[in-house]
């Protein structure tokens, strides 16, 4: 539900400077406004990237928020198996769903680290590609270098604040 749809709004978000771009449909024009105005491309796309990694954080604590509550049920469902004099073979017959209140865990990356990685792929694409243009216009040497050690950057804050996230809510 609310997860789906934050995803679909980053998306509208994430490919709008894409449409401004084709909007213009001349090459030559968007080369000569690249050139002119490289810095603010920069700041636009890192700005996509930015709104990104804050919709990842807020998908992230929705998740959390699924988690707490599987975990409430799962300390509720062991309350009552535990009163309820039942022997451990009959328990084993009859119980079917956890009752660990430590489960589900809040870092999963099985099924959420591609989240994660969805967010982090397309940031970073967005953030390296608006720098590139900026240091392509103003000549800098050993680009790649740059935008490898920014990528890896990228990629290392949205690992971490997934983490801490998930951090703070299991402690």
């Amino acid at each position: 539900g609310s997860i789906s749809q934050f995803f679909q709004y980053y998306i509208l978000i994430a490919s709008l400077p894409v449409s401004v771009a084709m909007a213009f449909g001349n090459l030559e024009e968007v080369s000569t406004l690249t050139s002119e105005h490289s810095l603010t491309i920069a700041l636009a796309f890192s700005a996509v990237a930015l709104v990104g990694l804050a919709v990842m954080g807020y998908i992230s604590n929705l998740r959390h928020d699924a988690v707490l509550y599987a975990r409430t049920i799962n300390g509720l469902r062991k309350y009552f198996l535990e009163r309820s004099g039942l022997g451990v073979r009959e328990e084993a017959r009859i119980r079917v769903l956890p009752r660990s209140v430590h489960f589900p865990r809040y870092l999963e990356t099985s099924y959420f680290g591609f989240v994660i990685a969805t967010f982090s792929i397309v940031d970073t694409f967005y953030a390296s590609f608006g720098w590139s243009v900026f240091f392509t216009s103003k000549g800098t040497t050993h680009l790649w270098i740059w935008l490898g050690l920014m990528a890896v950057g990228i990629v290392l804050l949205h690992i971490g604040t997934y983490w801490l996230l998930a951090r703070d809510r299991e402690f």
